[in-house]
């Protein structure tokens, strides 16, 4: 991750954590984890690599409704749902029918995922990079570790995924994004792995210990990567690349949604793989967040665009972000725009948490990204340890 390592409380869950993560993929003959953990890529000074479509096998598992639910009454709002829309953009961008695997709902039972999707990657060839995608609701079991995907009508554990992929692709890279509750059980699984013919970079739209609230947001915000959305070209090449997407997720789904997305690459993976062109240069200003008026009343946004207006003035195109604005662009003025405030604790500092039933219980700070705060509930098992949004901590009343 993109933070400093703390000695104090750090250590021992790391160790803890990832031991756990490495005994529980024992049947990917898991060895002592990579380096590995969100350390910042770093863009080649030579031509980079660019995605290529054809040479693409996709695969995107989704659900927002599974067994027992009656329509209408879906575990995920299914009339904004853009499962179909990142499908139909790959194919728009040039990825083969024949290699495209999508299990959506109904079709994505566990007979059906354990069946189609080995015999699918037993198809692929030595040149091919995998995209997979999952979609659904996702199982943490703290007293073990374990995590699960589940499927519509029962679940997977995530080490089955990763150990197919290992057995039957043959492609020499891999691109996992995990969108579930625990999503980050995917990423920790794949620093386990041991050296083996494919390279993989991961990316997970919360940690390995928290719910999510993402709601089709990093759906999203994969769709914006591959159509080449300026506001993650951090370096100005009007291109985006790998490394580009993930720590703009990062920063993206820990200001919409809360949570704290984990990424790592193993092996060669290609960091600076390009995944699409910018038609524009990215301006100064673009990618911030911070809160924006609309009306007499403020609320979370996005800076996507700037321009200059006959004054001389600069205005700024908001993407909101809240849940009462979301999907709403206004161009707005400086006047109109604040930084988002929000309390930060040090490391070490006790705190109290609001813990997942409502109750405020004692705990104190490991760590600190953005408005989050990881923190550790006093007494309890490191494997419960949370990243807690602003609204959820507090320092004790005397």
């Amino acid at each position: 991750m993109l933070r400093k390592i703390h000695a104090s409380g750090w250590s021992y869950r790391l160790l803890f954590a990832m031991s756990v993560m490495c005994i529980w993929a024992a049947e990917l003959r898991a060895l002592p984890a990579q380096e590995s953990t969100n350390a910042a890529p770093t863009k080649s000074k030579n031509a980079a690599l660019v995605w290529n479509a054809a040479n693409t096998r996709l695969v995107v598992i989704s659900l927002a409704g599974f067994k027992g639910e009656k329509p209408g009454h879906t575990s995920f709002s299914t009339a904004d749902r853009l499962d179909d829309p990142l499908v139909e953009l790959f194919r728009q961008r040039g990825v083969p029918e024949q290699q495209i695997l999508y299990l959506k709902d109904s079709n994505a039972t566990t007979a059906e995922v354990e069946a189609r999707f080995p015999a699918f990657l037993e198809h692929s060839k030595p040149e091919e990079i995998l995209i997979f995608y999952f979609s659904s609701h996702g199982g943490y079991n703290p007293k073990t570790g374990a995590h699960t995907y589940t499927t519509f009508d029962g679940s997977i554990p995530i080490g089955w995924f990763m150990g197919k992929i290992e057995k039957n692709f043959l492609g020499s890279a891999a691109m996992i994004f995990s969108d579930c509750c625990y999503s980050g059980g995917m990423v920790n699984l794949v620093k386990c792995l041991p050296p083996g013919r494919t390279a993989f970079g991961a990316l997970s739209t919360t940690g390995s210990q928290n719910v999510a609230y993402s709601g089709w947001r990093f759906t999203d915000l994969l769709m914006r990567a591959w159509k080449g959305d300026r506001a993650m070209d951090e370096d100005h090449s009007c291109t985006i690349d790998f490394g580009e997407l993930c720590r703009f997720a990062e920063r993206y789904m820990a200001f919409v949604a809360e949570g704290r997305p984990l990424y790592t690459f193993t092996g060669n993976f290609p960091r600076d793989l390009v995944l699409a062109k910018t038609s524009l240069k990215s301006k100064d200003g673009a990618g911030r967040f911070l809160e924006a008026k609309d009306g007499t009343d403020w609320f979370k946004g996005e800076v996507v665009d700037v321009k200059t207006d006959p004054s001389g003035a600069s205005q700024f195109l908001i993407h909101f972000t809240d849940k009462r604005r979301y999907a709403r662009f206004l161009w707005v003025g400086e006047p109109e725009l604040r930084p988002f405030k929000f309390p930060r604790f040090s490391v070490g500092t006790r705190v109290e948490i609001r813990d997942p039933s409502g109750k405020w219980v004692p705990g104190n700070v490991i760590s600190s990204f953005e408005q989050l705060h990881e923190c550790h509930y006093a007494g309890k098992s490191p494997l419960l340890d949370e990243w807690i949004s602003p609204s959820r901590i507090k320092i004790p009343s005397e």
